[in-house]
């Protein structure tokens, strides 16, 4: 995984991991990522998917900062492919409705001890439901949205009602968005127009709009689920499904960039005097490339905090040196 991330010039990874299913037993899966995550040269920021909050503490001293979010538990909805994300019409195919999977108050409540208790939050909404019912819980706990700091978020953020789209231009909350997958659907799988009414997809998220109103865009890949490689999401912003929103190549790279250093409230993101020296190089002109172009980017060396990364290549002796690395906090 390092290699390939490596290979791209991703530094750092957001980790949504976890499963409180289990209840007060321990969750292994979680604790392995842990283990490996504070000895990799790879920066990890975890995101414990866990509702249960109590359970947080065991990790939390691991972490830098504390964190909580993400998909499965914190999925508000589903997907455009599985007809389980919630819009405001029925799906034109299949005549169904996608529901949100939590109650209004619920969702509510866990927002406010989250934000009260300081940790930084983020879940999974897609369709324009879900995305309000998270956009209310926000509204009903703003006095709580902090000042300073990591930033609360909200992933996928993909079909937006206006008053959400407002909401998140007025207020301190990041937007993690992928749109690598729209553009192939556009291209090749048709599945926006097939499904969704057309009154809902019009409601595409306006890239162009949040962007120049200074809302923090966050690129991601989502994977697994979509390669890890960042440049065909930055391919899918520069050539938008909505072409009057798509992003510059500045636009578009500040995403994986400045936006996600200022999201996280941490120093990498630019290179400046006195900064970390986490950087990568690139033959490729990324601030003057076509979407074409940029799709074909690849790092030819990437370094962390000044010292050069070279490939694993998967060996016992490697895994052992690793393991006795004194770990850090994630």
């Amino acid at each position: 995984f390092q290699n390939q991330c490596f290979r791209y010039g991703v530094t750092k990874v957001c980790a949504l991991d976890g499963d409180d299913t289990a209840g007060e037993k321990k969750d292994p899966l979680l604790s392995l990522l842990i283990l490996l995550a504070r000895r990799m040269d790879l920066q990890v920021r975890l995101y414990p998917e866990y509702m249960n909050y109590h359970i947080l503490d065991r990790v939390g001293r691991k972490l830098q900062h504390p964190r909580i979010g993400g998909c499965a538990k914190w999925e508000l909805d589903g997907s455009v492919g599985s007809h389980s994300a919630a819009f405001e019409h029925p799906f034109k195919d299949a005549g169904t409705l996608g529901h949100k999977y939590y109650e209004d108050e619920f969702i509510i409540g866990k927002v406010h001890e989250a934000l009260e208790r300081g940790w930084q939050l983020t879940c999974h909404a897609i369709g324009t439901r879900a995305i309000d019912q998270i956009i209310e819980a926000y509204r009903k706990n703003e006095t709580l949205i902090p000042a300073t700091g990591p930033m609360p978020r909200i992933d996928h953020f993909e079909f937006p009602s206006r008053a959400a789209v407002n909401f998140v231009k007025t207020h301190r909350l990041a937007v993690t968005i992928q749109p690598g997958y729209a553009y192939v659907d556009k291209r090749c799988l048709h599945t926006y127009e097939k499904y969704l009414a057309h009154q809902d997809l019009q409601l595409i998220v306006p890239l162009k709009e949040l962007a120049e109103a200074g809302v923090p865009l966050l690129g991601s890949t989502d994977s697994p689920v979509q390669s890890v490689n960042p440049y065909e999401q930055l391919r899918g912003m520069m050539d938008y499904y909505d072409p009057e929103q798509s992003l510059t190549a500045r636009q578009a790279f500040e995403t994986y960039t400045v936006n996600a250093a200022h999201a996280l409230d941490e120093p990498e993101g630019t290179l400046a005097v006195g900064g970390p020296a986490t950087f990568f190089i690139t033959s490729s002109d990324i601030l003057h490339s076509t979407a074409d172009e940029i799709a074909k980017v690849y790092a030819d060396e990437v370094y962390i905090n000044g010292k050069k990364m070279r490939p694993r290549k998967g060996t016992v002796p490697e895994l052992l040196r690793m393991l006795i690395h004194r770990p850090r906090k994630i």
